[in-house]
């Protein structure tokens, strides 16, 4: 009994005829154009070093949330007495830090909501590319004139 999904091992498969007659073919759109970014190492480790801060930045509001909350908490459920200083300047002790802290919240919403993507930090590359580029130029213009 043969095995009818086994060719023999001498047959060979005509390619062309085969994907002519399977695949239909219309257009062929080639893409491989390519933009390339060159730099050093230690460039590149520094840009990486301020997307990791700027990436990092994004989670600095839970710190001035958390103190505003527990300030807001003290204010509301504590009564304040006379130790080393009156009550009301306690209070007012409490009511500066939740106001600092609000001021850090808000600042720290605004870089948390501040798009930056990975598109940034590839432009960026070329723009720190270019300007070394364009120092060595003007580095060799003056060389060349001297």
């Amino acid at each position: 009994m043969s095995d009818q999904n086994t060719a023999p091992k001498d047959m060979a498969i005509d390619q062309e005829g085969f994907s002519d007659k399977i695949l239909n073919i219309e257009n062929i759109h080639i893409n491989t154009a390519q933009n390339i970014i060159v730099t050093t190492e230690d460039k590149l480790r520094l840009h990486l070093l301020d997307h990791l801060n700027i990436m990092e930045r994004k989670k600095e509001w839970i710190t001035p949330l958390s103190i505003l909350l527990t300030i807001i908490a003290v204010l509301i459920t504590a009564n304040f007495k006379d130790f080393l200083l009156k009550s009301e300047t306690w209070k007012l002790v409490f009511i500066i830090g939740g106001v600092a802290s609000f001021v850090w919240l808000v600042k720290s919403l605004n870089a948390a909501f501040k798009k930056y993507n990975i598109e940034d930090f590839i432009e960026e590359l070329k723009c720190m590319k270019s300007q070394y580029n364009k120092a060595n130029s003007a580095d060799a213009k003056s060389r060349a004139a001297d």
